[in-house]
């Protein structure tokens, strides 16, 4: 897989994931995303309208982290 095709299924994995519900950096992790910022910032260059909100949430090995938390704005849903 390209760069390039990677980086395409990761934001349709995004943008899927945010038609139903926030996503967290940690969700997109498990979901194999390693920079969900990037992918997020690629999104909203093409016209999607994503929100950040910081939160702190617990890893899998219990530390716990700040992270963002994506979500998309109410109209695009």
């Amino acid at each position: 897989m390209t760069k390039q095709s990677a980086a395409e299924a990761q934001r349709r994995i995004i943008l899927e994931h945010l038609k139903h519900d926030a996503l967290t950096t940690l969700q997109a992790r498990e979901k194999g995303i390693m920079h969900p910022a990037a992918r997020c910032l690629e999104l909203r260059r093409q016209g999607h309208q994503i929100i950040t909100e910081w939160a702190r949430e617990y890893c899998a090995g219990g530390v716990l982290h700040r992270v963002a938390r994506y979500r998309l704005q109410a109209e695009e849903r």
